[in-house]
């Protein structure tokens, strides 16, 4: 463990004291690429900001929105397809078309559909979250030894239901967990990109005025905050991961989508 800790630390390390380097010998110009100690510098000055916290709160605000209604809708979801063959039938097709579609274009057809740029927005981002987290929650649940399955039977579980919490649940929670996790990310990245082209607040209205500014530190310091948002909210479902399943080792398996 300290030693996986300590290869992050330097994996995070390394590029930046490379980057310093170059800035400091003129290979890069800091006015393209502003050394990382002014960014850092700049970081902590926009943290301190009260209308840069106002729009870090809208955007966490709107991540926590998508993923939570893909993780509500999409956990259930996922364990009815790998029980019923008739339901799996109907949505993978459904869901593997939409997979495949750039979830940011949808972005208008749902301000028409839904009246609403706001709700738009984080619907945007909760469908983009809800294919990862049916998709690893349906495997998860399909990937379940049948003969556990059997087991539970023979010991009264008989309804779908004991099966659920007996079976399926405790099976299949590793692999719910890394949708979860790819959902949180997901909306995360989708929520900054609306934010960035059609946002009038958030961490992606701010990247946008400014790059249409050419205040560059600003730019690079709000893109460090949301990838430490990024870093801390799936680093902290790993933790609870670990403490609700400690009896699973393979936290790297991972479902991408269909």
């Amino acid at each position: 463990m300290v030693g996986s800790k300590r290869t992050r630390v330097l994996t995070l390390l390394a590029p930046i004291l490379l980057w310093q380097g170059a800035v400091s010998s003129g290979v890069i110009s800091p006015t393209v690429l502003p050394p990382p100690l002014l960014i850092g510098e700049r970081t902590l000055t926009v943290l301190s900001e009260p209308g840069f916290i106002d729009h870090m709160l809208v955007t966490l605000r709107r991540t926590a929105m998508a993923a939570g209604f893909a993780s509500m809708t999409g956990v259930p979801i996922g364990f009815g397809m790998a029980a019923n063959r008739q339901l799996r039938n109907l949505l993978s097709p459904v869901i593997s078309a939409i997979f495949a579609l750039p979830i940011i274009a949808l972005f208008p057809l749902l301000i028409l559909v839904l009246g609403s740029t706001e709700a738009a927005l984080v619907f945007t981002a909760a469908i983009g979250a809800f294919i990862l987290v049916v998709w690893n929650a349906r495997n998860g649940a399909k990937a379940i030894d049948p003969a556990y399955v059997e087991v539970a039977r023979n010991n009264g579980a008989i309804s779908r239901w004991d099966l659920l919490r007996e079976v399926w649940l405790p099976g299949s929670l590793p692999l719910v967990f890394v949708g979860l996790r790819l959902g949180l990310s997901m909306s995360l990245l989708i929520v900054t990109g609306v934010e960035f082209v059609a946002g009038n607040d958030g961490l992606g209205y701010v990247l946008w005025i400014s790059w249409q500014a050419a205040v560059l530190p600003d730019l690079y310091a709000t893109l460090v905050v949301i990838g430490a948002i990024g870093i801390t909210v799936t680093d902290g479902l790993a933790l609870l991961r670990n403490r609700l399943i400690p009896w699973d080792d393979s936290g790297e398996r991972t479902v991408i989508g269909p």
